[in-house]
């Protein structure tokens, strides 16, 4: 499982531990493993709340691309070898 969220580089620099409904959720599921991107909330976001932040300067697309590459691709090999 993986999950989108801090509007900041801090995905990137360390492990970000699922929430704990995600974290339930993969004990249903019977998920192995998780990863937290960055996550993005830019001018063109709908909603309130990306508004407010965006007007606060807390905005901005924190994903990696590679990144979340190299996971799927990680992810792939694994199933591949199940």
């Amino acid at each position: 499982m993986f999950s989108s969220g801090p509007l900041d580089r801090s995905a990137e620099e360390k492990d970000i531990p699922p929430v704990a409904a995600v974290a339930r959720e993969m004990q249903l599921v019977g998920a192995r493993e998780h990863m937290t991107f960055g996550g993005s909330i830019t001018a063109r976001t709908p909603g309130f709340l990306a508004k407010v932040l965006t007007r606060q300067g807390k905005g901005g697309d924190f994903r990696n691309p590679e990144r979340i590459q190299q996971w799927a691709h990680h992810i792939s090999a694994e199933l591949v070898a199940a």
